[in-house]
């Protein structure tokens, strides 16, 4: 799994969650990065913040879905403070699967977690 974000101290607090749950966690500080990583380790899930400085979430989850088979068809979860109606059919339409609101909830992620999944 690949988890996205500009901030140090949610990556840790999700890399500590997933990795209890014997998930190998990968981490980008941006999009340009996941991209990168999710070509060459084409992870079963990402968890992608929405507002990052260096290519948005938005812009990623799009490029993504849009790089062919290698990255088009994984998961993607949206993780975002922006929690108007709007931002979650925006994230849904940019590619994500499913929108997560921070603060986060660890039950509610793994629901979501679970449902990409299964």
């Amino acid at each position: 799994m690949l988890l996205v974000d500009d901030d140090e101290l949610i990556l840790k607090f999700l890399n500590v969650h997933f990795e209890s749950r014997d998930f190998k966690v990968d981490v980008a500080e941006n999009g340009e990065k996941a991209i990168i990583i999710a070509q060459r380790e084409t992870p079963d899930l990402i968890l992608l913040d929405m507002s990052m400085l260096v290519m948005p979430g938005w812009v990623t989850a799009r490029e993504l879905k849009m790089r062919g088979r290698t990255t088009a068809d994984i998961p993607i979860i949206a993780v975002t403070a922006k929690t108007a109606d709007d931002d979650e059919e925006a994230a849904r339409k940019a590619g994500c699967d499913e929108f997560i609101a921070k603060p986060i909830d660890v039950d509610v992620l793994f629901e979501a977690v679970d449902r990409v999944l299964n």
